[in-house]
C-alpha cells in the first residue's frame, strides 16, 4: 500500500474512534452539580431581564464578593440563557442537543482547517 492509503485509513479510523467517544460520552446524563444552577440562573436573568449582582440561590452567602464570584455571576450568562431555552422547549433530552450541537461545532471547524498533517490534527 502507498503512504496516501495509510494515511486515509488512519484519518478515517481516528475519526471514527472520536466520534464513537464523542456519542458515548455525550449520551450520558449531566454528572456537573453546578450545571443546575447555572440552568436555574439562565432562567433567573431571563425573568429579571438583568445579570444578578449576588447569588439568588444562596441564602448564607456573605453581601460582598470576591472577584471570583463577581466573575462566575455575570460572565456565563449566555450558556446560562441557552441551557434555560434549551430546558424550556425540550426538557433534560434538549440539553443533551445542545451538548452534541457544541461539539458538532467544534468538530465542523476542527475537520474544516486543513493545513498541518491531518493525523496530529485529528
Amino acid at each position: 500500500m502507498n503512504f496516501n492509503r495509510i494515511n486515509k485509513i488512519t484519518i478515517f479510523i481516528l475519526t471514527a474512534v472520536i466520534c464513537i467517544v464523542s456519542v458515548l460520552y455525550l449520551l450520558n446524563p449531566v454528572k456537573d452539580p453546578d450545571f443546575f444552577w447555572h440552568l436555574k440562573t439562565g432562567e433567573w436573568i431571563w425573568q429579571h431581564k438583568s445579570l444578578p449582582t449576588e447569588d439568588p440561590f444562596a441564602y448564607t452567602s456573605p453581601q460582598t464578593h470576591t472577584a471570583r464570584e463577581h466573575f462566575i455571576l455575570t460572565s456565563y450568562w449566555f450558556s446560562q440563557i441557552l441551557y434555560h431555552f434549551s430546558h424550556l422547549l425540550f426538557g433534560m433530552p434538549g440539553i443533551v442537543f445542545l451538548r452534541f450541537i457544541v461539539v458538532g461545532i467544534l468538530f465542523f471547524f476542527m475537520l474544516k482547517r486543513r493545513h498541518g498533517d491531518n493525523i496530529l490534527y485529528l
